[in-house]
């Protein structure tokens, strides 16, 4: 992708490049370094070498750039960990190892595989960091420019949170508190606490308003017997 994106600066590169090597091939058959360092004309080839490489390095920082504000999350990323990303994204495989530095706690991607057991490009769930799973409600497919479905990625995490929350609110009531936490993703377990916490304590004000009096002590012995 890059060496299409940047057809002169690759040129250009690859001519600094053949020429490195052909004074590297002059300095093995010289081995006196002083001699090596002042051949006629070494100098001038190596200060050429040197502005052509200067012109490669702004023409990259500006196509990095054009990256990084098409996926904003790549600000946060190295230039050398995103040349590694640009230049694998056609394959998520290879990729895997740099979703911990555009997410905050994704650490890998669960994928569908073909008939031959190997991985496709059809992801359909997440891992964490404590390798925690959450599947997703639909697959989501990792093709196209990496920066282009990297931003398809975010959103898609995002909507089957929203899902998968919807669901553990709908859920919250059919067991006890201690076992339907082991059946929800951590985070997804806490916020519903949180949130039917809330609820009741909502609840127990308007009752109090109402003229119940223990309504505050009874939620406070509600709580008590949870924990």
């Amino acid at each position: 992708d890059i060496r299409v994106q940047l057809p002169e600066d690759s040129k250009r590169f690859d001519g600094v490049d053949a020429e490195w090597k052909d004074l590297m091939k002059e300095a093995v058959n010289e081995t006196n370094a002083v001699i090596a360092c002042n051949f006629e004309g070494r100098l001038e080839r190596i200060e050429i070498m040197l502005a052509n490489l200067e012109k490669c390095e702004k023409s990259l920082a500006d196509y990095l750039e054009t990256k990084r504000v098409a996926y904003p999350r790549f600000y946060f990323v190295a230039s050398a960990d995103l040349l590694d990303i640009l230049s694998k994204g056609s394959n998520p495989q290879l990729i895997l190892k740099h979703l911990p530095k555009c997410f905050d706690n994704i650490t890998t991607l669960e994928f569908n595989k073909d008939k031959d057991n190997n991985p496709t490009k059809t992801a359909i769930g997440m891992y964490s960091g404590e390798n925690e799973y959450v599947s997703w409600p639909a697959t989501f497919n990792c093709e196209g420019p990496v920066e282009t479905w990297l931003f398809g990625l975010t959103n898609h995490t995002h909507d089957s949170l929203k899902l998968r929350m919807q669901e553990c609110v709908s859920a919250f009531d059919e067991k006890p508190r201690h076992e339907f936490i082991f059946d929800w993703c951590a985070m997804l377990a806490a916020t519903v606490c949180k949130i039917v916490y809330t609820e009741d304590v909502n609840w127990s004000f308007e009752q109090l308003e109402e003229g119940n009096k223990n309504a505050l002590r009874d939620f406070n012995k509600k709580q008590i017997n949870i924990l």
